[in-house]
């Protein structure tokens, strides 16, 4: 959208159009995200919050700058998006040590039913990729002055993480599940040491997402605003009712 409000060679009402164009696809597309989250049976309800509010404080920008080449437009819009990486990269390092705790139950519990040689393994292969991209994903979500230190810090205890004794022996438990003459050996204490090692990593982000919580609260619209604009929009159309011509419009129409 900078790159529309940029560009001096397009006429304005084809530009306007443009980028309310977008403005409307982003603001539907975080709303269904925000849906998507919230029907989940197993949905995070402080992420589900943290959508929701980042979808709030879109609109609010969106309604504060429509039609404006306002100077802080691109800087306040930078602003929103590094505050939620900071929050979605918790969210999915907390979903990471949700997984691997489930895992670690399935192992204490169920190391006997017939699942254990398929869902099991099956479980581990996504949380074993999930710990090995993380890393990249924090580091590239987290590229920016403020959080770069944070970024730095939670990528080296994820990198330890994969190189644990116990990471490397729950790995290969899981892959000899598949040979059906050996019997399967529970992996819950490993499964359950690699989730501890994990929370270092997610206690490195508790203040730092509370801070994001913060920054993205005080740019949301308080109810008192909200009418205020509600009022200035309504006194807009009476005005426009008030030009010339409108009456005999009305006139017409009745």
């Amino acid at each position: 959208m900078s790159g529309l409000l940029r560009n001096d060679r397009l006429p304005a009402e084809i530009g306007n159009l443009l980028i309310e164009g977008r403005w409307t696809a982003h603001l539907d597309a975080w709303k269904s995200r925000g849906d998507i989250e919230e029907w989940r049976p197993d949905a995070d309800s402080y992420f589900v919050n943290d959508l929701r509010l980042t979808t709030r404080v879109l609109q609010a920008l969106h309604d504060r700058v429509a039609g404006e080449k306002t100077p802080t437009w691109s800087k306040d819009l930078l602003g929103i998006e590094r505050n939620f990486r900071v929050l979605e990269s918790g969210h999915l390092l907390e979903e990471l040590i949700e997984g691997v705790s489930h895992l670690a139950a399935g192992e204490r519990w169920e190391i006997y039913n017939p699942k254990s040689r398929t869902t099991s393994p099956h479980d581990w292969a996504w949380l074993g990729e999930r710990l090995r991209v993380m890393p990249e994903e924090v580091g590239h979500a987290l590229e920016f002055e403020e959080r770069r230190a944070l970024g730095q810090a939670v990528q080296k205890i994820l990198w330890e993480a994969q190189n644990q004794e116990f990471t490397r022996s729950l790995q290969r438990e899981m892959d000899d599940r598949f040979n059906i003459s050996r019997a399967p050996v529970s992996a819950k204490d490993q499964a359950d040491q690699l989730a501890e090692y994990l929370k270092r990593a997610l206690e490195l982000f508790r203040e730092p997402m509370e801070q994001a919580r913060q920054s993205l609260a005080a740019l949301t619209p308080t109810l008192a605003e909200d009418d205020e604009a509600a009022r200035e929009k309504d006194r807009g159309l009476e005005g426009q009712d008030d030009e010339p011509g409108a009456a005999s419009l009305r006139e017409i129409a009745g």
